[in-house]
């Protein structure tokens, strides 16, 4: 029941969102400027580094193409559907916009983080979708399809643990009631997605692996669509992706015990 009533919300959210998008349309449009500006830059990154170098914590060109193809994809959805909400969380805390979420009969983490969805962005997931398909037909060996459809299948998984990653960035903003908690470090850190995770696999690299896990998020899926994901990584996806999603609510739930109101 609960969930009925969450789907039917969330796609009166999107029509709202929708309707912004469309009234605000020139924002959409530097978002798609911005974004094959980034795109360019990344392509052209991994060009030049190509030409000095025939392997790059074990991914060789083509290798690094398709990898460019998963992260941006994973940003341009991160962008679209989970961004923008991020930004709003510290204001909903500190300012008593929580108060109003409160007393809905929906559960409160969900109406927090899924009020917006930024409908210009998917021109940039389309953007991305497109390099990705791009790498994987020039790739000169790639995974079989099984291998391609399990890296696919990779990508949702990846934007949700990426949300996560951000929202614990977040949530101590019930702590110190900060403008924005530690979500500019998030942004700060979050480039570290862009690099091969071979990279991070000496000295404290395993931080990335781990606490931070910024360096298997567009490799992992990546490596199972070359055919270069090692026996066992897939799992350990899965186990990272749930056990953020367990400390991320049990963080939530502490918050809200703690929550004093804007009136206090």
């Amino acid at each position: 029941m609960i969930l009925l009533r969450c789907l039917k919300l969330y796609s009166t959210l999107a029509r709202f969102s929708l309707s912004r998008t469309l009234n605000f349309w020139a924002d959409s449009v530097l978002r798609v400027v911005m974004d094959v500006l980034f795109y360019i830059v990344s392509l052209s990154f991994f060009s030049v580094i190509y030409l000095h170098a025939d392997n790059i914590g074990g991914f060789t060109r083509a290798d690094a193409m398709v990898f460019v193809g998963c992260f941006t994809l994973i940003d341009a959805l991160f962008m679209t559907f989970f961004s923008v909400n991020l930004w709003g969380m510290s204001a909903a805390i500190n300012q008593g916009q929580l108060d109003y979420i409160l007393t809905k009969p929906i559960p409160p983490f969900f109406l927090t983080l899924f009020q917006r969805i930024e409908f210009g962005s998917l021109i940039n997931a389309l953007m991305s979708a497109s390099i990705l398909a791009w790498a994987l037909t020039i790739h000169p060996q790639p995974a079989s399809w099984l291998g391609i459809l399990l890296g696919l299948s990779m990508l949702p998984l990846a934007v949700w643990l990426y949300f996560m990653i951000g929202v614990a960035f977040v949530l101590p903003v019930f702590w110190t009631h900060s403008p924005g908690g530690f979500l500019r470090t998030f942004y700060s850190v979050e480039p570290l997605m862009e690099r091969p995770d071979g990279i991070y696999r000496k000295g404290f690299g395993w931080v990335f692996f781990t606490l931070l896990p910024f360096a298997i998020l567009a490799s992992f899926p990546a490596r199972a669509m070359v055919g270069k994901l090692a026996s066992g990584d897939f799992f350990y996806y899965i186990f990272v992706l749930i056990a953020f999603t367990f400390v991320v609510a049990r963080i939530w739930a502490r918050g809200l015990r703690i929550y004093s109101s804007a009136s206090s």
